[in-house]
């Protein structure tokens, strides 16, 4: 192993939902049917925001990088030991003169 695969020391489990119908008739993910892939990449936290009052939360940003052939969209979730963290804006690519060399996922996820 060379390069930045030694630093994937994380493995997650990406969750592509199945498009089920809520009660009213429209689609809603149903995550719990959803298609799952294991992908080897590094976790890092990045923020942490806490909010008091109407409802008290824990928002807490993430980083998830990986090889640059991971089957990972936008509209996947990822998990990690038992936690479900939401993809945030497009995956970045980040590049070289020969191409892709890694992905960054900026994610989310909330307590609360």
């Amino acid at each position: 192993m060379s390069g930045i695969e030694r630093f994937y020391v994380d493995t997650v489990d990406r969750v592509r939902p199945v498009m089920g119908t809520d009660r009213y008739g429209n689609p809603t993910p149903d995550w719990a049917a959803g298609d799952r892939a294991s992908v080897a990449g590094w976790f890092t936290q990045t923020a942490t925001t806490e909010t008091v009052g109407g409802r008290d939360a824990i928002t807490t940003g993430w980083e998830f990088t990986c090889g640059p052939d991971a089957d990972i969209e936008a509209s996947d979730r990822l998990e990690l030991a038992g936690a479900a963290y939401r993809i945030m804006g497009d995956i970045a690519q980040a590049k070289r003169p020969t191409g892709v060399h890694h992905l960054v996922l900026k994610l989310e996820k909330v307590e609360g």
